[in-house]
């Protein structure tokens, strides 16, 4: 009853009992969106937006970056329990089909040693997702396909070299391209392969 950390003095009372209040720290956890390619799980995706429904009702749009990933704010924990997180993809990074369904992700709160933790599952059965958990961040992994080409539709990369050095790539080149249905595109260039 010595440790200051985690008790309180007691207050003497008529009964001949000391009152003790246990003082639990506060927590927190936060989730991280990962947004990757369906067949190649290496290549992570830009610009998907997410509509995260917090445990309190609350939404917040998550954006990943450019290195695929979106992080929620931190979500406070004052009790033990347990919190659901909807996540709905609203915008598909370009050339990707949007998610159809949303994923549901319920996590139990808890303490051990005086400290909130935490321990998370996804609800159901959600194709394309997977869940991993990182301390007290949550991380979901969700999978995107590529859309297909409608018939007659097709890619083309322009790359800007150095004249007699074909390997050396100059970044920041101005393309004007004129489409199949003779419109004009500005294109730049903003890579150095």
């Amino acid at each position: 009853l010595t440790d200051k950390n985690y008790y309180y003095k007691g207050q003497q009372d008529d009964d001949d009992f000391e009152k003790i209040r246990i003082k639990i720290n506060s927590g927190e956890y936060d989730l991280q969106i990962v947004k990757v390619d369906k067949n190649d799980k290496t290549k992570r995706l830009a610009n998907a937006q997410f509509e995260v429904t917090m445990p309190d009702g609350s939404k917040q749009t998550v954006t990943t970056n450019s290195s695929g990933i979106g992080v929620t704010n931190k979500i406070k924990i004052t009790e033990t329990g347990t919190d659901t997180i909807k996540v709905v993809e609203k915008k598909a990074p370009d050339g990707y089909k949007l998610l159809p369904d949303g994923c549901e992700i319920v996590v139990t709160k808890k303490v051990q040693n005086g400290n909130y933790s935490i321990d998370a599952e996804l609800s159901g059965n959600q194709s394309g997702v997977t869940l991993t958990k990182n301390g007290n961040t949550i991380v979901i992994t969700i999978e995107n396909e590529e859309q297909e080409k409608e018939p007659g539709e097709y890619d083309v990369q322009i790359v800007k070299v150095e004249k007699g050095n074909v390997s050396k790539k100059l970044a920041g080149a101005k393309f004007e391209v004129t489409m199949p249905d003779g419109n004009n595109r500005t294109r730049w260039n903003s890579k150095n392969w």
